[in-house]
């Protein structure tokens, strides 16, 4: 009898970056290009996982392994493709989405977000682009629920790099502080009350930063969430 905020068929595909390529290129959504129409530089992420677990970039043939380079399924292969970071959070259910606030992302050296900014620098002809991205994916998705998407700016495209159909672990903190808006308060009346209105009007941004700092005795260092 407890209501549970989440859908777990949706998850099944975003948990798994090859799913989530099948659904991009199905339904027309730009991402970098796969391996090895590519070439070099590429980069290679588990099939599997969050973050930025066992990411490689290899610039050449002699310093890809082959296993990672002939693996079936467990390891996704892309061309690596540079430019500020997005994010996007979309919630609603089929045939109703909205789409949430875009927040800047920063790596660290091991690819992991370091810092989640807002309000975004993203151009509002861009901001909206991503909004139709985002909605575009969920109906194929048929979410019922909340997703996250990442996306990178290359050559002035929006390029998808993954989508995660949960509850985001920075975003929600940076956008709650800079308009007020909160998303579990707008997932709970989605599974409550059906969404029978839209998320509530966010008051105008205020600028936000979620960063993780690791200070030790000499030294101060911002870094991923591994930290």
């Amino acid at each position: 009898g407890i209501a549970f905020a989440f859908d777990p068929e949706a998850y099944l595909i975003s948990s798994s970056k090859a799913k989530s390529n099948r659904l991009f290129d199905r339904i027309g959504v730009p991402i970098p290009r796969p391996w090895p129409e590519c070439g070099y530089p590429v980069v290679a992420k588990p099939s599997f996982g969050s973050g930025s677990r066992e990411v490689m970039i290899f610039q050449d043939a002699g310093s890809a392994p082959p296993h990672i380079i002939e693996s079936d399924g467990d390891w996704v292969l892309q061309e690596y493709v540079q430019g500020p970071s997005y994010s996007l959070e979309v919630i609603g259910r089929p045939g109703r989405y909205t789409p949430l606030k875009v927040t800047d992302l920063a790596m660290d050296s091991g690819y992991d977000c370091k810092r989640v900014i807002a309000p975004t620098d993203l151009p509002e002809t861009l901001v909206s682009e991503f909004e139709r991205i985002s909605t575009s994916i969920a109906e194929e998705l048929k979410l019922k629920g909340l997703m996250d998407i990442e996306v990178v700016l290359h050559n002035n495209t929006l390029k998808v790099l993954e989508i995660d159909a949960r509850l985001p672990s920075q975003t929600p903190t940076v956008v709650y502080w800079s308009t007020g808006l909160n998303m579990i308060e707008v997932l709970a009346a989605l599974f409550f009350e059906g969404m029978e209105k839209s998320p509530p009007d966010s008051a105008p941004p205020k600028g936000a930063v979620y960063e993780h700092i690791r200070v030790s005795s000499n030294s101060l260092e911002v870094a991923g969430e591994h930290i």
